[in-house]
């Protein structure tokens, strides 16, 4: 009984496995330590691009509005608060991840590089 509580795999020849592409495989411990930390940093840098292509998408809206409003006051003012209001955004998004890397630097972790904290974690 002691040998199957010690070697989960011992039941099958087969190790065991997750569903998807966070499925884990050979080496269990290992495997999360490596793909959790590559799942958050894929999920910032897409949020980070996602929204740096909306600012983009926002300002040429702004834009254009501004563009074909033809000196109509209200159409200048909807256009130029989207255009202000997508820099902002922007701005934001940056200054979290800015914020982010220097709380991370005084408290001495890196806090977007979640695989050497997972590691430093190990045994």
């Amino acid at each position: 009984m002691t040998y199957l509580a010690q070697n989960p795999t011992s039941l099958s020849n087969t190790p065991i496995q997750g569903i998807g592409p966070i499925g884990l495989q050979n080496k269990l411990t290992a495997e999360v330590f490596t793909v959790f930390p590559n799942v958050i940093s894929l999920i910032i840098g897409f949020l980070t691009a996602a929204a740096f292509l909306w600012f983009l998408l926002q300002l040429f809206l702004g834009a254009i509005s501004w563009i074909s409003s033809g000196g109509d006051v209200k159409s200048v003012e909807q256009a130029r608060s989207r255009i202000m209001n997508a820099i902002i955004g922007l701005v934001l998004v940056l200054a979290a991840l800015i914020f982010f890397s220097v709380i991370g630097t005084v408290i001495g972790i890196d806090i977007l590089n979640l695989n050497a904290i997972l590691i430093k974690l190990t045994p």
